[in-house]
């Protein structure tokens, strides 16, 4: 119909009836009339669409329920669902029966579903409108994975460098399924890798917790104090409905070792001075002693002996020199070197520090000492010299080991013995060596004051070397 046509409107509220007037111009030669239409009807069609369902982790069944008691209308019913890549809605199905098997729709696919349905209605009221009464869709919920630093603790929170700390981890399931094979990827911000990784099954309305023990041994830290920065990620195997909450951190301090460590060398069981006599075989220790956790290691040492003005860097360990280490909280390197020295002037220089670069001293250890393989007894004196109530006897001994055996007897001007000394090798040493007296003789009596002799008879072998020296008891 033209609505120019129509020159005037009358509604009969009565009837329900509308009628409209027809206008005709003059100049044409038609009959005036009307239109009659009905005023108020239902609308013939229509349409309903439910709101978005899911996200879902499992699709189980639907059904629906229209009420059509003497209705004409019909409808029909879609399922569509909400691709899980570009969000694009599409037709699923179209549902014949009021209850629908959904476990064909697959979660990876679709997670949100929503359906629709239309309905036609052409009676004009002739029969009763049709009735939407419900809509159920039966699926498996989300998990939902909550971290939070609170449930992030490490025991103790300051350590020594080197030694181990203890992480405590709490993961909340705030949703209503279990939550399978939760990944929990640990770093902290001295690395850009994964220092820990792990899974946990998480029961819904629950928590799980993790331990674990940090080592501090393998990082490197230049400040006194550093802060460690452990950050979490959760990651759970499938979806959840929010991932904002899966990531969080907390920190705990790493206090670097600055004590010096305990440097020592001894040459065949002593220490010497610089120009000391050693054997042509000795045995030199070298130990280092910390209070770090940190292990030490045979590269923290740098040894260099020099002979005939030639410096040589000694490999550790090597052909005679073997290095063994004790840890932590005893911690202590041991180097043992066992040379074969030529005869003459002889320099060592040792040079050590601790895994956290700490240096035992400001310079290195300096050893001067002197080496005569042929055996020999030499720089035989006593001091005091006169004495008065005691004296000591020195001498020198020369060669590779000292003699097996050693005498000191000392004698009257008249020749009777009356006290002698035997030492066997133990008791001795290449180099310096110092024999106390105590002024009595072989009875335990004092020596008069007087003027007596004394020899020094050593024993190498089948070679036998006698000194002959005199001493004073003045009181």
């Amino acid at each position: 119909m033209d609505n120019k046509k129509v020159y005037s409107w009358t509604y009969d509220w009565v009837n329900d009836l509308l009628y409209g007037g027809l206008f005709t111009p003059a100049t044409l030669n038609y009959d005036f009339g009307f239109f009659k239409f009905v005023g108020n009807y239902i609308e013939a069609n229509g349409r309903i669409t439910s709101q978005e369902i899911g996200p879902a982790s499992r699709w189980d069944n639907l059904e629906f329920n229209f009420d059509q008691t003497n209705s004409n209308g019909l409808y029909k019913s879609f399922l569509l669902g909400k691709r899980r890549i570009g969000s694009e809605w599409v037709l699923l199905d179209s549902l014949i029966q009021p209850n629908y098997d959904l476990s064909s729709v697959n979660v990876k696919d679709f997670n949100y579903i929503k359906l629709r349905f239309d309905l036609v209605d052409s009676s004009f009221g002739a029969g009763e409108p049709m009735k939407f009464n419900s809509l159920k869709v039966n699926y498996e919920y989300l998990p939902e994975i909550s971290v939070i630093p609170n449930n992030f603790t490490f025991i103790p929170d300051s350590m020594l460098h080197g030694l181990p700390v203890q992480m405590d981890f709490k993961v909340n399931n705030v949703g209503y399924i279990k939550a399978d094979s939760v990944r929990l990827d640990f770093y902290h911000n001295l690395a850009d890798t994964i220092f820990y990784s792990t899974y946990l099954n998480v029961d819904p309305d629950s928590s799980a917790s993790i331990t674990h023990t940090i080592s501090t041994n393998n990082l490197l830290y230049t400040a006194p104090v550093s802060t460690i920065d452990v950050k979490v990620i959760a990651t759970p195997k499938n979806e959840e409905y929010y991932t904002f909450n899966n990531m969080t951190n907390n920190y705990f301090y790493v206090i670097r070792d600055s004590a010096k460590p305990i440097f020592n060398i001894t040459f065949d069981g002593r220490e010497i001075i610089n120009g000391d006599i050693i054997s042509s075989e000795p045995e030199v220790v070298i130990t280092l002693e910390d209070n770090s956790p940190l292990q030490l290691d045979s590269t923290f040492f740098t040894i260099v002996h020099t002979f005939k003005n030639v410096p040589k860097v000694i490999k550790i360990p090597g052909q005679d020199i073997k290095y063994e280490y004790t840890p932590y909280p005893n911690s202590k390197a041991v180097i043992t070197w066992t040379p074969k020295l030529e005869d003459g002037r002889h320099v060592l220089e040792v040079l050590a520090k601790d895994a956290s670069g700490n240096f035992f001293d400001s310079t290195s250890s300096r050893s001067v000492f002197y080496v005569y393989n042929n055996p020999d007894l030499l720089q035989v004196y006593n001091y005091p010299n006169p004495f008065s109530d005691n004296t000591y006897f020195t001498f020198e001994i020369r060669g590779t080991i000292p003699p097996e055996e050693l005498k000191i007897k000392i004698f009257t001007v008249a020749g009777r013995l009356i006290k002698e000394f035997e030492l066997n090798s133990s008791a001795l040493q290449i180099g310096f060596n110092k024999i106390f007296w105590d002024g009595k003789d072989q009875d335990g009596d004092d020596i008069a004051n007087g003027l007596y002799f004394y020899k020094i008879i050593s024993k190498h072998g089948d070679e036998t070397k006698i000194t002959t020296q005199k001493l004073a008891k003045v009181k």
